[in-house]
């Protein structure tokens, strides 16, 4: 069942009004559509894989249960534990100093670990 939006004229002018239909589809082949591949292009891709494979090295080395073991939580907002992962992730991706992780923004490029389950 869905809403579809339908017209009928009335008195000479074009009326628009909605009405629920029930839809009743046919079984169909698969629909093959060629693509030319080399037209194909990504705009505004997020690098996603780096995060999610240090992610994983990480549950694997069981870093973060060691991490929260010995950094115990606090009143901070963030935990240290999860500010740790952040940085070790960060200097994996690109190895470079906590003050240029802290400058050049690199928190923008880490927001993909929410997708990854890291919970930021």
């Amino acid at each position: 069942m869905h809403i579809r939006q339908c017209f009928r004229n009335v008195e000479g002018n074009r009326r628009a009004y909605r009405a629920l239909v029930e839809s009743v589809r046919k079984q169909r082949g698969p629909n093959w559509v060629r693509v030319n591949t080399s037209a194909v292009r990504s705009e505004s891709s997020r690098a996603f894989e780096g995060p999610w494979l240090a992610l994983q090295l990480i549950q694997q080395l069981k870093l973060d249960e060691f991490l929260n073991k010995h950094l115990p939580k606090g009143k901070e907002h963030i935990q240290w534990s999860l500010t740790s992962m952040i940085l070790v992730i960060a200097r994996l991706l690109d190895p470079s100093s906590e003050l240029y992780v802290s400058q050049q923004g690199v928190w923008g490029d880490l927001h993909s670990f929410k997708g990854a389950g890291c919970g930021i």
